[in-house]
């Protein structure tokens, strides 16, 4: 009898298991956004970004690709920040338009900065990574791309970016709105004093 209840436990025990893992199975395949959405909630960002990866390659759309760099940044890998919204800013405007009409103000900016700043970490190449911030730096404010690289690089003593950083912000400033010039002209004279140490 005792054989009996043990085999009968054994034998629901391996129906629930392979229950669970189908189930799991069929989420992973057909419904990769809501395993996202899981994956997210449990904590397991890297996880998540593949799963919203997939969602993202089979709508394309802009709202999946923003979600999947929200997990990228939450990851906090600089490798899947610089690669993720690397893809989203070759999306440039249209995201742009989108942070503006759904997100936050200063949205747009900050994901720029992440994407500069985890590209400054990840690259051998400097120069590219002022470029990006010069191209995505829309106006100069405490969140802007370009400020954000070159509060990186001063805190990596880097004097070489900082130059590359103050000759972007010299060539943008008169398209600067006047706070923007304001702030520019305090960094400026900062990045004076850094490089003359």
């Amino acid at each position: 009898m005792k054989q009996l209840v043990l085999k009968t436990i054994g034998i629901t025990l391996a129906f629930i298991a392979v229950f669970v893992v189908t189930v799991y199975a069929v989420f992973a395949l057909f419904f990769p956004k809501n395993m996202a959405y899981f994956q997210d909630s449990l904590g397991n960002y890297q996880t998540a970004v593949r799963y919203m990866q997939k969602a993202y390659a089979s709508s394309n759309d802009i709202v999946d690709l923003d979600r999947l760099c929200v997990y990228a940044v939450k990851s906090g890998d600089n490798g899947l920040i610089a690669e993720h919204l690397g893809t989203l800013f070759d999306r440039n405007d249209e995201f742009f338009a989108y942070a503006q009409a759904e997100k936050t103000a200063d949205y747009y900016d900050n994901m720029a900065s992440k994407y500069v700043t985890a590209l400054y970490e990840e690259s051998s190449d400097k120069s590219d990574c002022v470029s990006r911030a010069k191209l995505l730096t829309k106006d100069y404010s405490k969140t802007a791309p370009l400020r954000n690289l070159l509060a990186t690089s001063v805190k990596n003593n880097d004097k070489a970016t900082v130059l590359l950083v103050r000759e972007a912000i010299q060539s943008l400033l008169s398209g600067f709105s006047e706070n923007g010039k304001t702030l520019a002209k305090s960094d400026l004279s900062i990045i004076e004093t850094f490089l003359s140490k």
